[in-house]
């Protein structure tokens, strides 16, 4: 249990359409499903990719490449954070959930743009996800949870320049109003 809903085991898209920012609706067949010790070292390379790409322009290239992710994100789940990846075909796209929070959602720069961070992001809502952070640097990232309902509620400076933002949507919304 997590964030007080039980979780699926497996969370099919059934070809649901997303519509994306005004682009033409395209269905997918994809499947969320909690990662396993099988399916770890593929989250862990999603995650890997992801956050280096995000990354690159803040930190030093020293530390993007000495960053173990895979030992990170192992002490995500040690912590008790439910970790999921999204597949479609490939893997694609990782989230994890933990207490109302939606953390570490990364999907493949190359497969940014096509509605899996938005399949992501409606999962974490629905599972009781409403609050996240973000680098103020991040402005893309910023851009897409602001359009899907979260606001700012709070930021953290990391250095001069650099905030951690907390963003949040109301709890009892759920995922209403959030585009597909």
């Amino acid at each position: 249990v997590v964030c007080g809903t039980n979780l699926p085991d497996v969370w099919d898209s059934g070809g649901q359409t997303i519509s994306t920012e005004g682009r033409i609706p395209m269905s997918y067949t994809f499947t969320i499903a909690p990662v396993t010790p099988e399916t770890f070292s593929q989250a862990g390379g999603v995650y890997e990719d992801a956050w280096r790409d995000s990354h690159r322009g803040i930190c030093t290239p020293e530390f993007l490449y000495s960053r173990d992710c895979a030992a990170y994100l192992q002490k995500e789940r040690d912590a008790g954070k439910a970790l999921f990846l999204l597949t479609d075909g490939e893997p694609v796209g990782v989230v994890s959930l933990w207490e109302g929070w939606i953390d570490n959602l990364y999907v493949l720069p190359r497969c940014q743009g096509r509605g899996y961070g938005t399949a992501l992001l409606r999962f974490a809502v629905a599972h009781g996800g409403w609050r996240l952070t973000v680098l103020s640097s991040n402005t893309r990232a910023i851009g897409f949870y602001e359009k899907h309902g979260f606001s700012e509620s709070g930021r953290k400076q990391l250095r001069e320049n650099l905030w951690e933002l907390t963003l949040e949507r109301d709890r009892k919304s759920g995922s209403a109003g959030m585009p597909r």
